[in-house]
Order: structure tokens, then C-alpha cells, then sequence
């Protein structure tokens, strides 16, 4: 929902909101993942290592980020009053985490570094898919075949597949994060007692 925010807010109120959303998600960013930079409404993360973490570890790394982008997000909601539309409109965004397990070559372009390569623009394909209309599942993350095979994970996982102009049909699997959410805050209540 970042193009409807900002094309539709005022920017005095999107950029620091917005700013403070992605920076949530930038704090988390650990070993093995390194920050690979900002790219306008997306925090682009990357690792080098061969033995990259089991499908379980790495489920915890995407819903901690996801638990900490709903925490600051809904703080920001709570704690505003403002009338603006930057700030009316804040619920209407939400997080979604791509993972794909590729090559890559890290390449620097004067005083700039990124990384390139087929795999890295797939990722970006990955970014722009149906996966709320074909599934219903709004907050996910989404995990390339290549990804899904590498982490050995599959249990909690929804198919789906698309098709993108030089890559062909791509398949991928859903995973649900509000659901994730779901189960971490039902382990945050309290249950109190009545004396008798």
C-alpha cells in the first residue's frame, strides 16, 4: 500500500512515518543477513554465506520483523491524533517479506555498491505478484521454490505460482505473517484470576 500512501498523503507527515516503519525492520537486520541498502519502500537484504540458516531459523527472522513492524506500526496509529491524511491513513500499509536463493555478484559503480544478477531482478518480480488475490493471505512472506528447497521448509507453506516476462512460470510458496502475529500475541495475554 506505499504507492497509494504517498501518493495520496502529505509528505511532511509520510516521510518520517514512513522512516520509522522501515527502520524498525533496519535494527533486525543481523548475521547472517547484511543490509544491502533502501530502495524507496523496501529494505533490500542479502547473505553470502553458504550455509545459509534452516527454514525455521529463518521463519523466526521474518516474523520478528514482522512482530516488529506491527508493533511500531500500530504505536504510530495509537499514539496519533492528527487529522492528515499521512496519518489517517497509516493502517492501510503493511509488510511483505521476499526470499529467493540465487547467485549474485556485488558490483560498485563509483562510490556506490549493490549487488546484481538475474536472481536479484526475480526477487524484485517477486515483489509485484498476486499473491493477496489468488491466496487472501494480505501480510506474507514469500519464498522462491529455490528458497523454500534450499531452508527445507514447506510445512505452513501455500503454493502459488506466476508468471514473469523472462523467467517463465515461477513457483513460490505463502507464508501467512498476520497469522504468525496472531499466535505471538495470544502468547503475550494475561489471564487474570478472580480471588475465589
Amino acid at each position: 500500500g506505499y504507492t497509494a500512501y504517498l501518493t495520496s498523503s502529505e509528505q511532511e507527515h509520510a516521510t518520517p512515518i514512513l522512516r520509522s516503519l522501515l527502520s524498525t525492520l533496519v535494527e533486525q537486520i543481523g548475521e547472517p543477513m547484511h543490509l544491502g541498502g533502501m530502495e524507496g519502500d523496501a529494505v533490500l537484504a542479502f547473505s553470502t554465506q553458504q550455509e545459509f540458516p534452516d527454514g525455521e531459523s529463518f521463519l523466526a527472522i521474518c516474523e520478528n520483523l514482522y512482530n516488529g513492524f506491527i508493533a511500531r506500526w500500530q504505536n504510530i496509529i495509537m499514539n496519533t491524533n492528527c487529522p492528515c491524511r499521512a496519518c489517517a491513513n497509516v493502517a492501510g500499509l503493511d509488510l511483505k517479506i521476499m526470499a529467493h536463493h540465487g547467485t549474485f555478484e556485488e558490483i560498485q559503480v563509483g562510490p556506490l555498491k549493490d549487488i546484481s544478477g538475474a536472481d536479484v531482478i526475480l526477487v524484485h518480480r517477486m515483489a509485484k505478484t498476486d499473491v493477496k488475490d489468488v491466496t487472501g493471505i494480505e501480510s506474507y512472506a514469500l519464498f522462491s521454490e529455490a528458497a523454500a528447497k534450499e531452508m527445507n521448509i514447506d510445512a505452513a507453506l501455500v503454493s502459488f505460482s506466476q508468471n514473469f516476462k523472462h523467467f517463465g512460470d515461477v513457483v513460490m510458496q505463502v507464508y501467512d505473517l498476520a497469522k504468525a502475529w496472531e499466535n505471538f500475541s495470544k502468547r503475550q495475554e494475561r489471564y487474570f484470576l478472580a480471588e475465589a
